[in-house]
């Protein structure tokens, strides 16, 4: 056998194994590629992963994967699989594939780099890099990519040919030499950077997930104990999903993109030396074989994000079954609206301190504009007693309380609380805006942090409301600073958890005027009144983005709307949010994803009065320990009102 022979049979070898490459494994990809790219883009659209900003991302990123299947890998496979070369019959279709090819070979990828700074952001131990992450720029990012890269590439409609290289052998490329150059210059500089920065991308998104989660207690101050711990993952496994999908993303993209990245290196090294005919078989068959393997990431995406992310394996199953969905939707919209259109139950009060008929006074059995009201285990209670400059223990069934901070003239209380051993009353001191504590009844304050009215890190600005969590960490309605604060117990400086300081706004990133907060720790997730935005909101711990969960709707007296709201109790038994509707001289009752409350204490339509039926500026409320009565502080009637819960 001759070495002419030798070199066509294994020409011809290379020929046909690149062919059925293309052919069956080509057809493969293309067909599992195009469903898991429309599935992807379904799942990422679902209620529960939409909302976040890099869901956003994945869907653009699954959108171009599935064009460019559609307008680069199917002519391909259709070209060197089965010698359908139909690009090349017509101009304008050559100039467009090319065009479309040119443009979505970047923007995949532009997708994943914008996704994979957004994870950055959100991974921040820095709240106010954590606010960068909106739906908002998310899409205008989105936009601004695609229409960057195709005017970009325009210069594909205009210089690309048909050029015939034999008997009937056209293809599409171009008679520039020059224009040639700079696309391989520039698909060489693009191969080499882009997964060059995805990968630097991803290593920083690792760091920064591992440097939160090392410094959790610090640097979300100490928002959990070890036994809530569990609670809070739940709240950032969707975070941490997304960021492990986009992680696996970016590694099959490096992975996949880097062969055709040091071939194209190789190409510019040697495109000026002779090669044998084998070798130029050779490099067309590796060149081919890069390519094939530069396509895989665009067509498994969503089997790698069912290997890594347990909420897309529980998403995916429902789009199955469209007649369950249908059903589950329908049964759950049913619930809501039922549960939500109950009518109001307006509840009789009782004066269980103060003045009946709404008469301030300053003795040990009268109050004058309290504010804060607190039921202890044993149903004793603790009242700021604001406009009294004082706070007072009143014990269990008694109508004359104990002062137990000291009487001063800038001592403007709005809220106190003992800790769970009943030694220490905190209070804070609104006009110095200052923490204060009491030792076990002493009238001798300490301060705990707050040196001055102000705005920075050791300061609030006139506090209308704070708790405390399970580790002892103080968080503080920073009313004036439109934040809300949290300090670490026994550290004088604090984080901004919610909020921008000294910036109001009605987003879900700002606040107006907050007036009230209370903590679920079980669920990691914290709920503020939103005061002058008319509306309550839900934070989870580590984000500062809310969650409108009542109000919300512009100032009002409707079922669906709040009138400066200044005090939250939320029920330990079904997460059902009770609501001082201050503005509006009643108390609403607003359930779970219910998009209008209920009136249960004071008039609907916000009529105020000093009757057992009426509220006057109802400020805080609470209840005690088995949720059986609700205490009202009916700040304008200068009483404490007793509700029976039905």
């Amino acid at each position: 056998m001759s070495s002419q022979s030798i070199v066509s049979d294994y020409t011809i070898s290379l020929q046909l194994v690149q062919k059925y490459l293309f052919q069956y494994l080509g057809s493969i990809i293309i067909t599992f590629g195009s469903i898991g790219c429309l599935l992807s883009w379904i799942v990422f659209n679902k209620k529960t992963l939409r909302k976040n900003p890099c869901s956003i991302f994945m869907t653009a990123f699954h959108i171009s994967n599935f064009a460019y299947i559609i307008t680069l890998i199917l002519p391909a496979v259709l070209s060197i699989g089965y010698g359908m070369t139909f690009i090349a019959n017509t101009l304008s279709l050559c100039r467009f594939n090319l065009y479309m090819a040119f443009a979505l070979d970047i923007l995949s990828p532009s997708c994943l780099v914008l996704a994979s700074i957004d994870r950055l952001l959100v991974t921040s131990p820095n709240a106010l890099t954590r606010q960068r992450s909106t739906c908002r720029l998310a899409y205008i990012s989105v936009i601004c990519a695609a229409l960057l890269w195709l005017l970009l590439h325009c210069h594909a409609l205009i210089l690309m040919y048909i050029i015939q290289l034999g008997p009937n052998i056209f293809i599409c490329y171009t008679q520039s030499s020059i224009y040639l150059t700079i696309i391989n210059y520039y698909t060489l500089i693009k191969n080499i950077l882009v997964p060059s920065l995805l990968a630097g991308l991803g290593v920083l998104a690792i760091r920064n997930v591992r440097h939160l989660n090392h410094n959790r207690i610090v640097h979300e101050a100490s928002v959990i104990t070890m036994g809530n711990h569990r609670g809070i993952q739940a709240v950032h496994s969707k975070d941490r999903q997304l960021v492990r999908i986009l992680l696996i993303d970016i590694g099959i993209y490096v992975i996949c993109t880097y062969p055709q990245t040091a071939f194209n290196l190789y190409q510019q090294i040697t495109q000026y030396q002779m090669r044998s005919v084998d070798q130029i078989q050779a490099d067309a068959s590796i060149q081919y074989l890069c390519s094939f393997a530069s396509f895989i990431p665009y067509c498994i995406g969503l089997y790698s994000n069912l290997f890594v992310s347990k909420t897309f394996r529980n998403e995916l199953p429902s789009l199955t079954d469209t007649t369950e969905q249908f059903t589950t939707a329908t049964t759950v919209e049913l619930t809501t609206v039922a549960s939500c259109a109950l009518g109001n139950s307006f509840l009789m009060g009782t004066t269980v301190f103060g003045s009946e008929i709404g008469t301030a006074g300053s003795s040990l059995s009268t109050l004058n504009a309290p504010w804060g009201i607190t039921i202890n285990n044993d149903d004793s209670m603790l009242i700021a007693d604001n406009n009294n400059n004082r706070v007072l223990y009143v014990p269990a069934n008694e109508t004359t309380g104990i002062k137990v901070a000291p009487i001063s003239a800038s001592l403007y209380s709005r809220r106190a609380y003992f800790d769970s051993s009943y030694l220490y009353l905190f209070v804070i001191d609104s006009t110095r805006c200052q923490m204060t504590q009491y030792y076990n009844g002493s009238l001798t304050k300490t301060i705990l942090f707050g040196t001055s009215c102000g705005r920075n890190l050791t300061q609030f600005n006139t506090s209308a409301s704070f708790i405390m969590d399970s580790n002892g960490s103080f968080y503080i309605v920073d009313t004036y600073n439109h934040r809300i604060m949290c300090f670490p117990a026994n550290m004088t400086s604090g984080i901004v958890v919610a909020g921008e300081t000294g910036i109001s706004g009605s987003d879900s990133w700002h606040l107006y005027n907050p007036q009230d907060i209370v903590l679920d720790e079980s669920a990691g997730v914290y709920y503020v009144a939103d005061g002058l935005n008319h509306r309550i909101l839900r934070f989870s711990f580590g984000s500062s983005n809310g969650t409108i969960v009542a109000g919300g709707n512009g100032i009002g007296s409707g079922s669906n709307q709040l009138n400066g709201p200044c005090g939250i109790y939320l029920s330990k038994q079904n997460g059902t949010l009770y609501i001082a509707d201050t503005n509006n001289n009643r108390i609403v009752r607003w359930y779970p994803e219910c998009s209008e409350g209920v009136t249960i204490a004071g008039a609907s339509n916000g009529t105020n009065g000093a009757s057992p039926f009426l509220l006057k500026t109802s400020i805080t409320l609470t209840m005690d320990k088995d949720e059986k009565y609700l205490y009202v502080a009916d700040r304008a009637n200068n009483r404490i009102q007793k509700f029976t819960m039905n």
